[in-house]
């Protein structure tokens, strides 16, 4: 996979992403959707991890950022969801002591 690629991936991903989360949102942030969205994160993570090193400099600092934010949101997604053990219809809801990076999520929508 060329760069280009990588970025194309990650954008599929961010917007999948975006909707797992509008669909969580629209359905009383129900555990199901919170689930999805944490996949998505996961696949992301992966890519980046795998293929990041093929991006030129500034993408890579986005992509570090990105991925910053989905090791600690999703530490704390899985603490939540092992002392909760939801169902699919709870609400799951937690605040990321490590907010969404919008620069770097603006950046690969932008190149």
């Amino acid at each position: 996979m060329d760069a280009e690629q990588v970025q194309q991936r990650i954008r599929f991903l961010l917007h999948g992403c975006d909707h797992a989360y509008r669909e969580y949102l629209q359905h009383n942030k129900a555990y199901a959707y919170a689930h999805a969205l944490y996949s998505y994160n996961q696949q992301l993570n992966t890519l980046i991890m795998e293929f990041g090193h093929q991006l030129d400099e500034p993408a890579q600092q986005a992509a570090l950022s990105l991925s910053l934010h989905i090791n600690i949101w999703s530490q704390q997604w899985r603490e939540l969801q092992q002392s909760l053990k939801p169902t699919l219809e709870q609400p799951f809801v937690f605040n990321s002591i490590h907010p969404l990076p919008a620069d770097a999520k603006t950046y690969f929508f932008s190149s």
